[in-house]
């Protein structure tokens, strides 16, 4: 503490800087070996990544620490900017201008945790290239003429997000009016970190200008890995529903109702954020914390495999909530967690390898319990005191 009152907060982004290129860098190493052969076929250059991937290959569990390393290291660094004295001395136009380089060079890495960004691809590929209907044509059924097919997962079901989704998927097509592989890539994850920039800089007019926000958002592991680097369309729907709710109170209705509802068409989950465009200040608040906190334990109600990203849908709900900084030091250990826990699936190169950190639901419910006592023991503790 003493040490960092000592120099420029500034100059602390250096290493959020630093940590982001070495990440870019990290993560081309676990370039799928199927989309090298296939890009390959007609741009020799590009089957030097082999190598790559044979250094993987031959250095799993070493690559598997560097990637516990970074996590580490990211998780520091949003440590350090919850801390007052940080956060309140930053010349916020040159730290803007730092955090969208990061978010930039974060959205370029490579998605090595997950591959949905290739099923986005042929579900948007199925639409506007081939003519079909992706909610009844499964990629499976194009095999016989799109190779690309094999390099994706869940091939063999139809499409089944919203369709909000499936235009902005369209969109990079559209834009760039060619079938480029690549070109499709680095737009659809350009736009997503775009849409990460303008959701931080709306929630951080929405909390009045809070400076935890660079720890809550622009500087948080799990939403730069989850929604940066895997680029998960979770990013679409709480970008869309915060800039909508953010145009509502500013009373620009039909706009911000507009957002919302390509939110809601995105992934119905953001349906569970409408009430707040209804509550007066008191309840809002409330409404935020409470169903931000208990989401994760809300999503185990789902029908359906619990997937490590949906955390994030917390925070369409958290950054508003006004919670304490202990409280959002104790939700970030979650993300932690759920980041940690793809330890085994990186050393082994596939899932059901075992968990980093045991128990991973149980010690996640105690620390959701600790924040609705550090948020709500007051409260209840002077609501006793009446009664008494």
């Amino acid at each position: 503490m003493n040490y960092l009152k000592r120099i420029n907060p500034t100059y602390l982004f250096i290493l959020p800087v630093i940590i982001s290129i070495l990440f870019l860098i990290y993560s081309y190493f676990w370039i799928d070996h199927g989309l090298v052969t296939f890009l390959s076929a007609n741009r020799p250059a590009i089957g030097s990544f082999f190598n790559l991937i044979e250094f993987t290959g031959n250095n799993k569990i070493l690559m598997a620490q560097l990637y516990f390393a970074f996590i580490v290291v990211m998780f520091i660094c949003q440590l350090i900017f919850f801390i007052p004295h940080v956060y309140k001395n930053l010349n916020l136009k040159s730290v803007f201008i730092i955090l969208a380089l990061v978010i930039l060079i974060y959205s370029l890495s490579y998605p090595f945790l997950s591959k949905d960004i290739f099923s986005y691809y042929l579900y948007a590929k199925t639409a506007y290239f081939y003519h079909l209907n992706p909610y009844i044509t499964a990629p499976i059924e194009l095999a016989d003429k799109d190779f690309f097919v094999f390099i994706a997962h869940n091939i063999r079901a139809p499409y089944n997000y919203g369709p909000g989704y499936l235009l902005f998927s369209i969109l990079p097509m559209v834009i760039l009016t060619i079938n480029k592989i690549i070109l499709y890539f680095i737009t659809l994850k350009l736009l997503n970190g775009i849409l990460f920039f303008i959701s931080g800089l709306m929630l951080y007019k929405l909390i009045n200008y809070d400076r935890r926000i660079l720890a809550m958002w622009f500087l948080n592991p799990f939403l730069i890995i989850e929604l940066l680097s895997n680029s998960h369309n979770d990013m679409v729907m709480i970008a869309f529903f915060i800039i909508g709710f953010f145009y509502f109170t500013k009373k620009k209705y039909f706009s911000g109702l507009s957002l919302i509802i390509f939110s809601i068409l995105t992934k119905f989950v953001s349906l569970i954020a409408l009430p707040i465009l209804f509550l007066n200040n008191s309840l809002k608040i409330n409404y935020l914390r409470i169903v931000g906190i208990t989401l994760p334990i809300l999503t185990l109600l789902l029908n359906r495999a619990i997937e490590p990203w949906y955390l994030s849908w917390s925070y369409m709900f958290l950054p508003m909530a006004k919670l304490k900084t202990s409280s959002w030091i104790l939700f970030s250990m979650i993300g932690f967690i759920q980041l940690a826990n793809y330890y085994r699936f990186l050393e082994s190169s596939g899932w059901g390898a075992g968990l980093v950190i045991s128990h991973p639901m149980l010690i996640t419910n105690i620390l959701i319990g600790l924040i609705l006592i550090i948020e709500y023991r007051k409260p209840i503790g002077n609501r006793l005191k009446t009664y008494l």
